[in-house]
């Protein structure tokens, strides 16, 4: 046993050396691939809407994000009818 041990280990210890590099380059793509997603989600805009009671009702829209919102359109309406400034 210890005889064929010693005839096989180098071939064992290649493979073995084989896998674990496999496995280091998978992993750092895969490292690399969620710092890049985390890095987008990052820099996107997060609108909040609230509202609040002043000195009258008003909606209050926040950008909580990094990056910049653009709001192309809106309408606002009371009891399904439509308001424009």
């Amino acid at each position: 046993m210890s005889s064929d041990w010693g005839k096989h280990s180098d071939k064992l210890m290649s493979i073995a050396a084989i896998i674990t590099a496999v496995v280091a380059v998978t992993i750092g793509f895969v490292e690399v691939r969620t710092e890049r997603q985390f890095q987008k989600l990052s820099v996107e805009p997060y609108l909040e809407l609230g509202n609040a009671n002043r000195d009258g009702y008003e909606f209050i829209l926040i950008n909580s994000g990094l990056g910049p919102a653009t709001i192309k359109t809106y309408l606002r309406s009371v009891n399904g009818e439509i308001f424009s400034e």
